[in-house]
Parts: C-alpha cells; sequence; structure tokens
C-alpha cells in the first residue's frame, strides 16, 4: 500500500472514530452503536498500517510515521475519555454568575433622615385633610346626589366637588414632584393602581349629563340608573377613592418607619 493510499484509509478511519467517541461516554441511550463504529474504525486503522508498514524493514521511515501515529490516536481517545467521563453539575455556572456582590449599605447622615421624613408627614398630611376631605365629601354627595337631582341643584353641586377635588389633588402630587429626589418616597406616594382624577372626571362628566338631561325635560333619575357616568361617579366615590387614600397612607407609613430605623452615620 502506498502512504498517501494509507493516509487517506488512516485518517478516515481516525475521524470516524473521533466523531463517534463523545457518544459512548458517559454511556448515553444507544451507545453501543458508537462504541461498535468507534472500535470498527480503529481497528480498520490499525489493518492499515499493518498493510502499510509490514513491507518495510523495522527502522524504516514508514514505521516512525505509523509509531507516531498510533501514539496520537491513542492520545486522543484517552482525552476524549477523560472529558467525557468529567460530571457535569447543572446550574453550577448559572449559581456562580448570579452570584454577585452583596450592595453596600445605605448609610444616612440625621440631616438627610430628618428631610426624608419631612417629606413623608408632609404627604401623608395632604393624605389625611384636603385630600381624605375630598373623598368623604364625594362619598356624602353620592349618597344624597338624587335629592340634589330633584331639587335642580345637582349639576352645580358635582361641578363644584370636582374643582374642589381636583385642587386638592394637584396640590398633593404637586408636593410628591418636589420630593422626586428621593426616589422611593416619591414612588410609593405616587404609583397608582387606581387613578384618583378619575372622581374628577367622573363628576364633570356627570354633571354635563344631567345638565343635558334637563334641558331635555328627561326624567333625570330614571334615566341615570344605566348611565354609565352614574356608575362611574358611584364607583370613585363609594369606597375606591378612601381605598387609595388608605393605601398610600399605609406605604408612607411603613416607610417612615423604615427610616426611622436607618443606622445613621457617623455614629
Amino acid at each position: 500500500m502506498d502512504t498517501a493510499l494509507f493516509l487517506t484509509l488512516f485518517l478516515f478511519a481516525v475521524q470516524i472514530a473521533a466523531g463517534v467517541a463523545p457518544l459512548i461516554w458517559p454511556n448515553p441511550q444507544h451507545a453501543w452503536i458508537a462504541r461498535s463504529i468507534f472500535w470498527s474504525s480503529g481497528l480498520f486503522a490499525v489493518v492499515c498500517m499493518v498493510i502499510w508498514a509490514q513491507p518495510m524493514s523495522f527502522v524504516s521511515p514508514n514505521y516512525l510515521i505509523a509509531f507516531g501515529l498510533v501514539i496520537a490516536a491513542c492520545g486522543f481517545v484517552w482525552q476524549q475519555t477523560k472529558l467525557a467521563s468529567k460530571p457535569e453539575v447543572v446550574g453550577l455556572a448559572v449559581e456562580a454568575a448570579s452570584q454577585s456582590p452583596a450592595p453596600l449599605e445605605k448609610r444616612f447622615t440625621a440631616y438627610d433622615i430628618e428631610q426624608r421624613i419631612r417629606a413623608i408627614d408632609e404627604l401623608y398630611g395632604l393624605l389625611s385633610t384636603e385630600v381624605l376631605s375630598a373623598s368623604t365629601a364625594g362619598a356624602r354627595l353620592n349618597k344624597s346626589l338624587m335629592d340634589r337631582i330633584l331639587n335642580k341643584t345637582a349639576a352645580a353641586n358635582l361641578s363644584a366637588y370636582a374643582d374642589t377635588t381636583e385642587i386638592a389633588l394637584n396640590k398633593y402630587f404637586d408636593a410628591a414632584g418636589r420630593y422626586m429626589i428621593f426616589p422611593d418616597i416619591h414612588h410609593d406616594a405616587t404609583a397608582l393602581v387606581w387613578n384618583p382624577f378619575e372622581a374628577v372626571s367622573s363628576a364633570k362628566n356627570l354633571a354635563a349629563e344631567i345638565k343635558s338631561l334637563e334641558q331635555q325635560d328627561a326624567n333625570v333619575p330614571l334615566y341615570l340608573k344605566s348611565n354609565k357616568f352614574m356608575a362611574e361617579f358611584n364607583t370613585a366615590t363609594s369606597g375606591r377613592f378612601w381605598t387609595w387614600i388608605n393605601e398610600k397612607q399605609q406605604l408612607l407609613t411603613k416607610k417612615r418607619r423604615e427610616y426611622e430605623a436607618a443606622p445613621i452615620y457617623p455614629k
């Protein structure tokens, strides 16, 4: 066998064996198929080498080349078995990557804490006074609305309520806007699950609806039983407004306690 043919057949057999070697270890499904191909290819490579080297003398260059190729093939197989036999710890790399240094402790001076507590107290105070008064006035207006409709004062009362409530809410949110320098406080004060300005818009819409019905000499109480503006006003003033105030007060109270317990630097 000439050298070119030998190298072609030998390297072809070694490549086949190398291709299936990773499928053998560690014992995957149907590993016997890969194992059969691996050893058959290896045996074929050895046979090719023997046929190629047999006519040569023991010290011929071909024998030296054959010996070097055998050593290289054995080394490759040994390396594959070592790599494949290493157990893989699932999630280890992810866990290591997810572990990050603990954030540095936020340190406040006495002045820092005082400024934050003052901001919280101002916002809490607005909720407890002007905003709460608007909520209470809306609940009273909602309960007496039919009587006011009969008295032809409902539209004016709703418009006045909308204006008063809008002023109170704008004052509160303007104050919260001044404290954007304290992002956590600003977030707790302004993050909306429900928008309190719905009490304002529903009152304005209902006032306009009642005026239009009165101008048409319609039966206003009957018409409002299935009116969407009436339903929106009922929702806003029959407890949702007060619930929003209570949620904000709880968040601000919790935040105040956090700052009261925060370590002061320097001690």
